[in-house]
């Protein structure tokens, strides 16, 4: 047919074509078995067969011109040459998606008849059609079918505008130059990386090999650390038992003479402060004579009244005086965090320097008269932090509580400054801090020294724990080492494994905010820039594309959680490269990152690489 012949019009002049050589063939068949009468044989003959040869002529001439009609179209238009056997003329069609079969003659007739648009595939009648741009010398491609004929130019090769509303410069050459220089240097970027993925390959099937040897290596000393385990451990054990006995009795025979040693110093001075308290030597010690005592004078009113006397001893108003056992025994603990034992004369000028600096009190001011408290406050003593944390640990606690300050008697109307001299006068300041010292002795306090029977034994059990300790922790240490390489065998390396050797290698990238920071088969973390505050984008999932011939996608899941949202997962596209390296960083969706990395392990063969064309 003529060059930009319509296809509607090429289709019935093949259809022309067909009936003429199909009708043609039919008669000839028909006056070739009909059987003639005699008469007609003789006669007729002749002219018989010369029409049966005209008609053979007229037959062959139409075939011989219905094939010279073929070889100008080679296929359809608007499909691929790999689609070509699923529309052969004169066969019906059946849509792709099988759900209508059509005659030939409506194929490509711009009216949709296939609900998926197969039926349409050179024309623009089917809006979920599909136009395939041979493209010739450059890439094929395929444009939406609504495209065709809408007078701007899609293919390179004008295909899509074959109606001629607009003519269309052929491209495709221009173009396939660039494409081949693309792919010139695509061929050579793989070529070059897959050498280096080889090596990386030989580089992890030694390492993998070395580790495997090390588990089995590691395994094997595990297996016999079982027996000197168990040997150092009962030695220990034994050792420990030894020095415990040998410990406890020590210690329990110091702890009875530490507590006898307390017991006989107690008793030591409660003896001596019912021998002060006793005043009339009646080995007798009454609520008088505690009464003639200031020191327990809980309010400072001056007056030490029977109630608060009683408060501070085992006396009752049927029982008003002890003896020196009673007084011992029961009394005792109970006064002697207030009892002020008499200052000895070489102890005068030392009580003189610590009254200097912790000034007595003589009473204290109601809260209520400012004036008062005033003056109080000035001359409270300052107990130093020391005397104080003593007096916790040490004295014993009063059965009960009494207040630290109370309102003076309504009737006293002398100056603060009269009252305090008067005060003075009578009795002897409340705080003095004598030298003595309300612990017991030194000598008690001192560290308890054990026996050099006893210390060999603690020393023989030092050396058996150390034993036993060095042996755990190389167990402990072989099985970690066990764990890890446990771990990495596990991992799907790729293919050939020829990301093993970056196991863990971390990579970055920044962009104006952040620093990207891969970890490979481990971790990805988010930077800031501003004040270095780290987030993980997730840790090493899997691979999301396992069945490529080399590595393609990883993911990494279980991240850090997103404000008010999911866990931050992370996907890292590998593509190929020269080189090792963490390419860019993007966050396409809240909480979901996609870094791109450029390695050797993603380079495929140059001969596997398929052109991008169709010949």
């Amino acid at each position: 047919l003529p060059v930009g012949t319509p296809i509607p019009l090429a289709g019935v002049l093949r259809r022309s074509c067909d009936h003429i050589r199909a009708g043609a063939c039919e008669q000839s068949r028909k006056r070739q078995y009909q059987r003639p009468p005699t008469s007609f044989l003789r006669t007729e003959m002749p002219i018989i067969i010369s029409a049966s040869f005209l008609l053979r002529f007229i037959c062959a001439g139409a075939f011989i011109f219905c094939v010279h009609c073929g070889t100008n179209v080679n296929r359809l238009r608007g499909i691929p040459l790999n689609s070509k056997f699923l529309y052969k003329e004169g066969e019906d069609f059946t849509c792709l998606d099988g759900s209508l079969t059509i005659a030939f003659d409506w194929v490509n007739d711009d009216y949709c008849d296939c609900p998926d648009g197969s039926d349409e595939p050179g024309t623009s009648a089917c809006p979920r059609g599909s136009f395939h741009c041979p493209n010739l010398g450059a890439a094929a491609m395929n444009i939406p079918s609504s495209r065709v004929n809408d007078m701007i130019c899609d293919c390179c090769d004008g295909s899509d505008e074959w109606a001629g509303h607009v003519k269309c410069p052929n491209l495709c050459e221009e173009l396939g130059r660039r494409l081949k220089a693309e792919r010139e240097q695509k061929v050579a970027l793989h070529r070059e990386g897959h050498a280096t993925r080889l090596k990386m390959a030989e580089e992890a099937k030694k390492q993998k090999q070395e580790k495997q040897q090390a588990l089995e290596k590691l395994e094997a000393q595990l297996s016999e650390l079982s027996a000197p385990l168990e040997e150092a451990k009962g030695k220990m054990d034994e050792a420990v038992r030894l020095e415990n006995e040998a410990k406890n009795a020590e210690t329990a025979a110091w702890e009875e003479a530490r507590k006898a040693e307390k017991e006989a110093e107690r008793k030591k001075k409660a003896e001596a402060a019912f021998e002060d308290l006793d005043t009339n030597k009646d080995n007798m010690i009454t609520i008088e004579e505690l009464q003639a005592r200031l020191e327990f004078d809980d309010n400072s009113d001056g007056i030490v009244t029977v109630e608060e006397a009683m408060a501070k001893s085992a006396f009752t108003f049927q029982f008003t005086e002890v003896n020196a056992d009673v007084f011992v025994n029961e009394v005792w603990e109970r006064i002697e965090y207030k009892y002020k034992p008499p200052v000895a004369a070489d102890d005068e000028q030392q009580n003189a320097q610590q009254e200097a600096q912790y000034k007595p009190v003589d009473s204290y001011e109601s809260p209520s008269d400012d004036k008062e408290s005033d003056s109080v406050s000035e001359g409270s003593p300052e107990v130093p932090e020391e005397a104080e944390s003593d007096a916790e640990n040490v004295l014993p606690k009063p059965l009960h509580e009494e207040p630290t300050t109370s309102a003076l008697p309504e009737e006293s109307t002398a100056s603060p400054e009269k009252k305090s001299s008067d005060a003075d006068e009578s009795r002897e300041p409340r705080y003095t801090w004598p030298a003595r010292e309300r612990r017991y002795s030194q000598s008690a306090e001192e560290h308890l020294t054990f026996s050099n029977e006893t210390q060999a034994l603690m020393h023989a059990a030092d050396e058996a724990r150390s034993k036993y300790q060095e042996i755990l922790e190389n167990k402990s240490t072989i099985e970690h080492d066990i764990r890890e390489i446990k771990a990495l065998l596990s991992i799907d390396f790729g293919p050939d494994f020829a990301l093993l050797p970056l196991y863990k290698e971390c990579f970055e990238v920044k962009d104006s905010q952040y620093t990207y920071k891969l970890c490979l088969f481990d971790e990805a973390f988010q930077i800031s820039l501003n004040d270095g505050h780290k987030i993980s984008l997730g840790r090493w999932g899997k691979w999301v594309d396992s069945s490529s011939a080399v590595v393609r996608k990883q993911l990494y899941e279980n991240g850090q959680t997103c404000w008010n949202g999911p866990t931050r997962t992370t996907t890292v596209v590998m593509e190929c490269g020269s080189d090792n390296s963490l390419r860019s960083a993007t966050e396409p969706s809240m909480c979901e990152y996609l870094l791109t990395f450029q390695t050797p392990a993603a380079c495929e063969p140059p001969d596997s690489l398929h052109p991008e064309h169709e010949l």
